[in-house]
């Protein structure tokens, strides 16, 4: 992992986050502290999965075949900080409407996360098999003509 820069931004925005969440003056309701967990488990997934996608590994086609995973991520968190939002400022909101929209996101995020890295991985996969293919067919036709 040479480039720090992607974990600093996640750090940075962590941060403003809760000095924001926090100062902001609204009640806590349950509805509000379901949102804020459900949202710091998704800065949590966008870390760990920007790690494993682009962090890790380091030729360019990997990152850029892992970059639909983490834009994936990136969109949860977007898509889950909106849902925090809307808890945070609806104090009204049972606490079971706030569990089911968060665990939908995660669930449905979580989905996407899995069925495209899936993909990625049938797409190495499937290259490495007409590499491998290639180079046969490359080796037979230069034997053939010595």
């Amino acid at each position: 992992m040479k480039n720090k820069t992607p974990y600093i931004v996640i750090a940075i925005l962590f941060v403003l986050f809760n000095v924001t969440t926090f100062m902001i003056p609204t009640e806590k309701a349950t509805a509000f502290w379901i949102g804020y967990v459900f949202t710091v488990i998704a800065f949590a997934v966008v870390g760990f999965v920007w790690y494993l996608t682009i962090g890790k590994k380091q030729d360019l086609k990997s990152k850029l075949l892992g970059s639909s995973v983490a834009f994936i991520s990136a969109v949860y968190l977007a898509v889950q900080f909106v849902a925090f939002l809307v808890f945070m400022f609806v104090t009204s909101a049972p606490s079971w409407c706030a569990v089911l929209v968060c665990v939908l996101i995660l669930g449905i995020s979580a989905i996407c996360m899995i069925t495209t890295n899936a993909g990625t991985e049938m797409i190495t996969a499937t290259e490495n098999k007409v590499a491998v293919k290639r180079q046969f067919m490359c080796n037979g036709k230069i034997r053939e003509i010595e």
